[in-house]
């Protein structure tokens, strides 16, 4: 799969969880498509992209709270080393900033963060990391 451009991807959410006219096709079309992004290598930056919209629109945010779990739980060696910092730091940032959002999303973001201090080497801090968010 090529890398999505960031309105494709929310045209699709739309059509699988807005579309009025429940069109089945385009329902199941939609679905395979969405999972399909979950497993490629594209979906880390997409739902980083998708936690950073201004965007309150529930079905968005579960989405992409979703697949950052999915993507620490299942893919986590896909990333270098390297990166594993800043994924660490985008999730805390995507948690503070969503406090007052609804609890599904955080506790996909908390189950995401949960599982990769599990499997982040060096991250020693934690606990205090967390709490001084």
């Amino acid at each position: 799969m090529e890398k999505p451009d960031l309105q494709t991807v929310l045209q699709t959410l739309f059509t699988l969880y807005s579309d009025t006219h429940h069109d089945l096709e385009n329902h199941t079309a939609a679905s395979k498509w969405l999972t399909q992004l979950q497993s490629s290598v594209h979906a880390w930056e997409i739902a980083d992209q998708l936690l950073s919209l201004d965007n309150e629109t529930e079905y968005i945010n579960y989405f992409a709270a979703q697949t950052m779990h999915t993507k620490v739980c299942h893919f986590f060696k896909e990333l270098p080393p390297e990166v594993h910092t800043a994924l660490r730091d985008s999730l805390l940032h995507h948690l503070t900033n969503r406090a007052g959002v609804s609890s599904p999303v955080t506790i996909q973001l908390v189950l995401a963060l949960a599982d990769l201090a599990l499997q982040m080497e060096g991250w020693d801090t934690v606990v205090q990391d967390v709490t001084a968010r």
